[in-house]
């Protein structure tokens, strides 16, 4: 539990004696008011937050103010409807239903403060503004409960987050076997998972993040579509410590990859396989969802040529790509699949779309050592263009 956690108790304390005071038949008024109210005010801050997510010159408090509109609109019927609670309450009068509209409306209000709590850790976490705060949202236990207990944060977060913005990518079908959940837990890839980092910039106003892992000393493999339109791109070692500024050096739209230089970091170089053999048994290793650092089981299926876009949806071409089965989720880009030895097999850069078996496609490892040679010729003092924001 850390300082947010007691924050949180101590605001949760805080309106459960407010529903005390103000009971349930008022509360659950104000409920369906702030329920009505947000109905609207949910389109109308979509609205603004998708015009601003379209526009790269919008500003960086942009999704701010598209939730201040929408929590204002809230707040209007939450007002209109406690009026009408307050009317019906005062036909209360027995002892008994007064005690017990009371503990009811602690209650209430104690839930609704929880479900505020996640909406707004939710929403706050893809702010640049905070994100130095970002470790106090991730590791917050209450925080994480209520993601694990609560659904999606619908529209209006969807907007919001774009976290890391997988590209629709269609690679076919991936025919292996079934992921080892027990490589998960090797000792191998516990050591790998110490190379691999969080990567974090802003792009068009809002917080994007994905994975990287140590390719040679002083450089880290990540996607481009990761890196889109940054000039602040860092890592964070253990995904919680101190950004190190990361110059991008190489920036591949077409097979969504990008290098890394970043000064003064020595974490141990991962090993690549050179021709993975098909079936062989991998973990992704990435920070998904916000998460800490996460190993999760796959397998590795093929190398294929496909033709497919690049990073922004267009320029259609041939291009090699690795697949591999196991859940890949936003945050896993730019992360490797490495084998029980922790050398890596692949690249993960997308996950298979409307297929029943769970897989990703991930960038080869030949294309990775290309992009090695390319970014060692860039100068200390320079680096590249990273194109504009993926929408």
């Amino acid at each position: 539990m850390n300082f947010l956690d007691l924050i949180i108790l101590a605001l949760v304390l805080l309106l459960a004696v407010l529903g005390y005071l103000q009971g349930f038949i008022v509360g659950i008024a104000s409920l369906f008011g702030v329920v009505l109210g947000g109905l609207v005010g949910t389109r109308a801050a979509q609205y603004l937050l998708e015009r601003a997510a379209s526009d790269s010159s919008a500003s960086t408090w942009a999704p701010v103010l598209g939730l201040a509109i929408g929590l204002l609109i809230t707040v209007v019927g939450a007002m209109a409807a406690q009026d009408l609670g307050a009317a019906l309450k005062s036909r209360v009068r027995t002892t008994d239903h007064i005690v017990l509209d009371h503990t009811l409306g602690a209650v209430l209000l104690a839930v609704v403060g929880l479900v505020l709590t996640w909406f707004s850790a939710a929403a706050a976490i893809g702010i640049p503004q905070i994100r130095e705060y970002r470790g106090e949202l991730v590791e917050s236990r209450i925080v994480q409960t209520l993601n694990e207990v609560l659904p999606p944060a619908g529209p209006v977060l969807g907007a919001l987050s774009s976290y890391d913005p997988f590209p629709a990518f269609d690679g076919g079908r991936i025919k292996t076997a079934a992921p080892d959940p027990e490589l998960e837990g090797d000792a191998s890839v516990k050591q790998a998972a110490k190379s691999v980092v969080r990567v974090i910039g802003t792009a068009c106003g809002y917080t994007v993040t994905g994975s990287g892992w140590t390719a040679a000393r002083g450089y880290i493999v990540t996607n481009a579509h990761v890196v889109a339109g940054e000039s602040d791109t860092a890592v964070q070692v253990t995904g919680r410590d101190a950004e190190l500024p990361a110059t991008v050096v190489v920036f591949d739209q077409v097979n969504d990859l990008a290098l890394l230089r970043v000064d003064d970091l020595w974490l141990q170089v991962l090993p690549r396989v050179a021709k993975p053999a098909a079936g062989t048994a991998g973990v992704i290793i990435g920070f998904p969802e916000h998460h800490g650092l996460v190993a999760t089981a796959a397998r590795y299926s093929d190398e294929r040529r496909v033709r497919g876009d690049d990073i922004y949806g267009t320029n259609a071409s041939e291009r090699t790509i690795s697949s591999f089965r196991g859940l890949v989720r936003h945050g896993n880009s730019g992360g490797p699949v490495v084998d029980s030895e922790g050398s890596v097999l692949t690249t993960v850069f997308a996950a298979t779309i409307g297929e029943k078996v769970l897989g990703g496609y991930g960038v080869p490892n030949s294309l990775v050592a290309s992009a090695l040679e390319q970014a060692r010729k860039v100068p200390r003092s320079f680096g590249v263009r990273t194109g504009s924001c993926v929408a």
